[in-house]
Order: C-alpha cells, then sequence, then structure tokens
C-alpha cells in the first residue's frame, strides 16, 4: 500500500523555508542491521553535505543507546537539521536490530527521542527519519517493556504555541524480510530514495517533492512485482518548505 504525504497540524506560511546555512548541514545518523542500503545512503548524505555516522548491525539495544548519546550536549548539535535512517528487521510498531529474539523497542520510541522537549537543541530544526523496515512474524516477538515514554504525534498544540513533534518528517516503508534471501537484493525505497534526494539537489525540490517521486516508484514496483510489494507511511508537520540543494 502506498499513501499521499500526510501532514499533521500546519504552523507557519507556505512561503518560508528552513534555513540550512551551516557547513556541514546537521548531523545524519545511519544504522543499518542488515548489511544493505547503509552505505548508499552514507555516500548520499555526504554528497548533501552532512556529517554522517554509519553504525551496522546493532542490536535493538545498541540502537537506542546510540541514539541516546545524540542527545548529549555536544559539537554533534552544531547544525540546522538531523537526519535519522534505519535498516532493520521488525513487526509492525516494532524494530529488533539484530536481535533473534526478544521484542525489540517501539518505533515509535526513536521519534519520540529527538521532539521538542526531549532534544531542545534540536526544537525548531527539521528532523528527517527513514525506516526500511523487513517484516517479521510477530508471533516470534516476546515484547518488553521500554524505558522511552511512547507520546502520540497526532497530539494537538495549545492555541498560538508549536508543537514539541512540531518539525518532523517521518517516511517508513516496510516489505517482507524474505526479499533478505534474494541474491543481490537492495531495498527499492531506499534506492528510490537516494534517487530522488540526488535529483532534488540538482533541481531544486523540496523534500515532500522528494517523497512524491519515492512514492511513485515503490507504485510502480508494486504494479510490475506484486508478491514482492512494498507499504510506505508518510507523515509530517514541518511547518516550512525544505530544500537539501
Amino acid at each position: 500500500m502506498v499513501v499521499p504525504v500526510h501532514k499533521e497540524a500546519a504552523c507557519g506560511s507556505p512561503m518560508e523555508r528552513y534555513n540550512l546555512n551551516t557547513n556541514p548541514r546537521g548531523v545524519c545518523v545511519i544504522i543499518d542491521c542488515v548489511g544493505n542500503g547503509g552505505e548508499m545512503l552514507e555516500q548520499t548524505f555526504k554528497a548533501l553535505h552532512f556529517n554522517v555516522s554509519l553504525y551496522l548491525f546493532l542490536t535493538s539495544d545498541l540502537i537506542l543507546l546510540s541514539l541516546r548519546e545524540i542527545l548529549r550536549p555536544t559539537e554533534n548539535h552544531i547544525g540546522d537539521a538531523f537526519v535519522c535512517c534505519i535498516i532493520s528487521r521488525g513487526s509492525t510498531h516494532r524494530l529488533l536490530g539484530t536481535d533473534e529474539y526478544g521484542g525489540g523497542f517501539a518505533i515509535d520510541c526513536i521519534r519520540n527521542l529527538f521532539t521538542g522537549d526531549a532534544c531542545p537543541m534540536l526544537a525548531g530544526k527539521p528532523k528527517l527519519f527513514f525506516i526500511q523496515r523487513y517484516n517479521v512474524v510477530e508471533s516470534n516477538l516476546n515484547y518488553v517493556a521500554e524505558s522511552v515514554e511512547v507520546d502520540g504525534f497526532n497530539r494537538q498544540p495549545a492555541s498560538g504555541s508549536i508543537p514539541k513533534e512540531a518539525d518532523i518528517f517521518w517516511s517508513h516503508c516496510w516489505t517482507d524480510e524474505r526479499q533478505l534471501l534474494q541474491r543481490k537484493h537492495h531495498s527499492v525505497y531506499l534506492k528510490a530514495l537516494t534517487d530522488a534526494l540526488h535529483d532534488a539537489q540538482r533541481r531544486k525540490l523540496n523534500l515532500v517533492d522528494v517523497q512524491m517521486r519515492v512514492n511513485g516508484a515503490i507504485f510502480e514496483h508494486n504494479r510490475r512485482n506484486p508478491g514482492a510489494a512494498y507499504s510506505i507511511d508518510v507523515k509530517h508537520t514541518l511547518r516550512k518548505n525544505l530544500y537539501l540543494d
């Protein structure tokens, strides 16, 4: 299933745009737990002038630990934007990392670590999340409690205030984990995303246009390959246009 880009409660004029004037533009964290797609993302975001850190084959605990390290007040926070990319096995609402057993952690934990109140240094700055999940059978998971509180993404702000979950772009794609067994497998979603980002840099397209191109590529793939379909969930609370040119 491919869904259109859905915007949550909006604030600000559509004519405004985020300022991305720092060099590097910000931090990009890539966590590749399947060994497929991480290096391609790394090259793309380096070309977009981000300070990129690539982590390979992390357990679910180490994923959360690595993300929490970013919250510490260090030079990593210098920049005008933040990007988080995760490639992992998981279920409808959870990610496993490299864990074979156990329940992993709720996907929403990732986003909630970087809201305006949880991470004030990123408040008012665009925070982009790109998740490629490979579906496992949920009956194989043993859920455990997380230490990160999960809040709703649709909570309405008080009148005249900026919601704590403002400035977030969330793009979450999933497909069956059996695709990882195919020779020379690559994620259709990640390939479409990196291609669209490179093209947007040349043509000065905003991020929503990038995602619409990704949606179109997935739709076309699903039409031609119904037995290897991808699904995607996209929503955002960006208050301004975002260009990565």
